[in-house]
């Protein structure tokens, strides 16, 4: 019930993006104890959500009488069907092998700039109270402007923007290899999701080789935003070069949703030249 209630939220920042990304990977640095590769790779976004505000919250009335929403730089946009947009995606990492059983790693993933084909932005600074508001949030398949009474409409219209640019959430990392025997390691890792702002957690992960060809990583983690998290991923390597990579991600969500619901799976083929 929340006749009477305000629901408030700070500092929102939700995003929902699905794209097709492939690329080249090369070796920038090469000797005994240091080992740099650089990835260069193009991203094809097929579908995003973005919805942005410093405050942004809602007044319900006795009765719902009136709603009253308070958008502080509030921004919506939504991509259609099809291609939205294309842009570059880039991946450095660079090895330091302190000894033979250690190894110390830093790492930059998915730093990308993306242009986006006639796509738009709602932007919205103000307070105002009305009636017959209904709005799913996170809706994928409607905007905000299609839930508003349409005594609205014009001056929502006036805040649409032409949006040219998406950055996606990039990933800085630094880790720690210790090989607990031949075919084993643990892997100590500490990540930070687009400079903090979709959090930042750690890992403790466990590399095997189950054969010459089959690698197992099963991987336990706490993070600020998604709590305690459970990865499982399997590669593959073939006679002709190949490697196959299967990521189950979010695991803990299919088998003890605690404070995340959020689980996929990642499919990645890789040629080594």
């Amino acid at each position: 019930d929340f006749q009477d209630q305000k629901v408030s939220s700070g500092n929102l920042n939700f995003l929902s993006a699905s794209l097709v990304s492939g690329g080249i990977t090369l070796k920038s640095m090469k000797d005994k104890k240091v080992n740099a590769k650089l990835g260069i790779g193009l991203n094809v976004i097929t579908k995003y959500r973005q919805i942005n505000a410093s405050i942004m919250s809602l007044y319900t009335a006795n009765n719902g009488e009136f709603v009253e929403a308070d958008l502080n730089n509030f921004s919506s946009s939504v991509g259609g069907k099809g291609m939205n947009g294309v842009g570059l995606d880039i991946n450095y990492s660079i090895d330091f092998k302190k000894s033979e059983k250690m190894t110390f790693s830093f790492k930059v993933a998915d730093l990308n700039a993306n242009y986006l084909f006639h796509q738009y932005a709602t932007h919205l600074d103000t307070t105002v109270t009305f009636s017959g508001y209904k709005y799913q949030f996170g809706n994928k398949e409607t905007s905000l402007p299609e839930f508003i009474d349409t005594s609205y409409t014009t001056f929502i219209d006036r805040g649409v923007k032409s949006k040219k640019g998406l950055s996606l959430p990039s990933k800085i990392s630094v880790s720690c290899v210790y090989s607990v025997s031949e075919n084993s390691k643990l892997v100590l890792d500490f990540t930070v999701i687009d400079f903090g702002n979709f959090g930042m957690g750690g890992s403790l992960a466990l590399d095997q080789n189950l054969s010459k060809n089959l690698k197992l990583v099963s991987a336990l983690g706490y993070g600020n935003f998604t709590g305690l998290t459970w990865r499982e991923a399997i590669e593959l390597s073939t006679a002709n070069g190949f490697n196959y990579y299967l990521n189950f991600m979010g695991l803990q969500s299919a088998f003890a949703p605690l404070q995340t619901h959020n689980y996929s799976l990642g499919i990645g083929v890789a040629k080594h030249f």
